[in-house]
């Protein structure tokens, strides 16, 4: 039972320690107004995701959505001065989200 609380402990400790050493996320690019509507759309894109499998309609709209807000995301951390590797894990879902709408729209896939 002791080493779950320790666990529970660390895992709390490294999230404070990792909200001082991004300076409170969202806030420290002032775009604090933005959160909801960010978390809502992420949402939405995931669940688009989800639904894309079973009606693949949903799969171009839902992973476009999302690779624009990761090229936001991407340019916002640029703009305020982030290193290269802190807007990677933004840059990787972007080529992730993109690979899946090209995937989906059957551009540049060969016909066999």
């Amino acid at each position: 039972m002791q080493s779950s609380v320790d666990s529970v402990v660390s895992v709390l400790r490294l999230g404070r320690a990792l909200r001082q050493r991004h300076g409170g996320g969202i806030c420290r690019f002032g775009l604090v107004r933005f959160r909801q509507l960010t978390g809502l759309l992420e949402l939405l894109g995931s669940l688009g995701l989800v639904l894309g499998y079973f009606l693949p309609q949903f799969t171009v709209a839902a992973a476009g959505g999302l690779t624009l807000m990761m090229g936001v995301g991407v340019v916002v951390r640029l703009r305020c001065g982030d290193s290269l590797a802190d807007a990677l894990p933004a840059f990787a879902m972007l080529l992730i989200n993109l690979y899946i709408v090209v995937y989906a729209l059957g551009v540049g896939i060969p016909a066999r």
